[in-house]
């Protein structure tokens, strides 16, 4: 009986060390992207079973799921109606939570209206499928308990004055995504857009590489304001970057066909890659007034691909 009695309390003692010394965060985001359909998703089949995998497994392993931040790319043709009604099917689970999206290359439906007709270009936008399903503007930005998460369009071409080629509302976006930082700089803030500012190169396959405009012209903005995170779709694997003190995370294992990663890291692999990993996956964003962690989470396996802390 004293022995039983005695590793009681080594037990709860270890308990009691295991608690003080881990982080108890305060509430959960998960966060995926690249759900399109294509080649072993054609009626988003791997996206449906990636999206309850990740709901399910998010509730039952962490203490207080609130919401399912995408990172674009949810069709394959934003024009598609059809395709957009499947989708929604296909993440019912996701539509239990508020969903915070961001727009992707293959979300975007071009308009008719001269470059200068701004209120053209954004009524049009109103009659865009991706406006329908979620309602929310191009650029967006809230407050989620203590977290600011802010959405911009990395479609947008930059504006060019002396030719008038370009996107006018690109110059809107970048004075309104100053401001937003400005009036928040307070707050842990982390930016999602859809063409990652780092990304590497795949030997085969949708390696996209880096969106250079978005590096040039927004990060240097996160990182005068103190971003923390910038989160990413397009390229269909999982990428961490670390340049200047900002995460760059790569979430797009969201059931568009997977890319390989490069063999030749040393030609392929952009400056500051820290983990690279082909695989179907979503993260798990835990928050609190202290830190924010990031686990990332393979579908079906739950193995656990990268994690890290970003202290405040």
């Amino acid at each position: 009986m004293k022995k039983g009695r005695n590793m009681k309390r080594i037990l709860l003692l270890c308990i009691l060390v295991q608690s003080t010394l881990s982080p108890c965060f305060g509430f959960e985001l998960i966060v995926l992207g690249d759900s399109r359909s294509d080649f072993g998703n054609e009626y988003f089949q791997k996206t449906e079973e990636i999206i309850n995998d990740a709901v399910a497994y998010t509730e039952n392993n962490y203490d207080d799921l609130i919401g399912v931040v995408m990172t674009g790319d949810y069709v394959n043709s934003g024009r598609n109606s059809d395709e957009w009604e499947m989708w929604k099917a296909a993440n019912v689970s996701a539509f239990t939570y508020p969903v915070y999206p961001c727009l992707g290359n293959h979300d975007d439906e071009s308009t008719d209206c001269f470059w200068w007709d701004l209120f053209c270009q954004r009524e049009r936008y109103y009659n865009w499928n991706y406006y329908k399903t979620f309602n929310v503007e191009r650029w967006w930005s809230q407050d989620i308990e203590g977290l600011h998460l802010v959405a911009l369009d990395s479609n947008l071409a930059g504006f060019e004055l002396n030719t008038f080629n370009g996107d006018l509302l690109e110059a809107w976006q970048y004075r309104w995504f100053i401001e937003d930082l400005a009036r928040n700089r307070d707050k842990p803030t982390i930016v999602i857009w859809h063409e990652p500012a780092y990304g590497s190169h795949s030997w085969f396959g949708k390696g996209h590489g880096s969106n250079r405009f978005m590096r040039q012209r927004y990060v240097s903005l996160c990182e005068t304001y103190g971003v923390k995170m910038i989160m990413y779709g397009h390229n269909h694997w999982y990428e961490r970057v670390t340049v200047n003190g900002i995460k760059h995370v790569t979430t797009g294992g969201g059931g568009a066909p997977q890319a390989p990663v490069s063999p030749l890291f040393f030609l392929d692999r952009v400056e500051g890659s820290q983990v690279n990993k082909a695989a179907y996956h979503w993260c798990v964003l835990s928050v609190n007034e202290e830190a924010i962690k990031v686990d990332v989470i393979r579908h079906k396996t739950h193995r656990v691909l990268d994690s890290f802390v970003i202290p405040y």
